[in-house]
């Protein structure tokens, strides 16, 4: 069984004394597509969508309405593996945050630079 470290923390809660935590596993029966469902705090999914829109946008660290821009949606996750494959679904969305196609290009080049945009 493998572990999974947590790669997030609370407010407050240092990084790296998350511990790690192995996934539950739900067997499935009667379902003849999964043959388990893995569960963890620490599974996620991640989007990235450009949004074009009439009415615009007023944006954080911005002075002007923003008629394109782009939203980046994380969901938790769920794991249902078969000897076929594996297949992530997503489930609740946890944060959405909307950045100016500015603040975008800054944060996919500016890796590892201060705190972020």
């Amino acid at each position: 069984m493998r572990k999974v470290k947590r790669l997030w923390s609370k407010p407050g809660q240092d990084l790296e004394r998350n511990e790690s935590q192995e996934p539950t596993i739900e067997v499935t029966k009667d379902d003849p597509i999964n043959d388990t469902v893995e569960r963890h705090p620490a599974y996620a999914q991640i989007g990235a969508m450009r949004v074009s829109g009439s009415h615009g946008a007023y944006l954080y660290g911005s002075d002007f309405r923003h008629q394109h821009y782009i939203m980046i949606q994380i969901h938790d996750s769920v794991l249902h593996r078969s000897l076929s494959g594996d297949r992530a679904h997503s489930g609740k969305r946890l944060i959405e945050v909307a950045l100016s196609e500015a603040q975008w290009a800054t944060f996919v080049s500016s890796l590892n630079q201060g705190s972020g945009v």
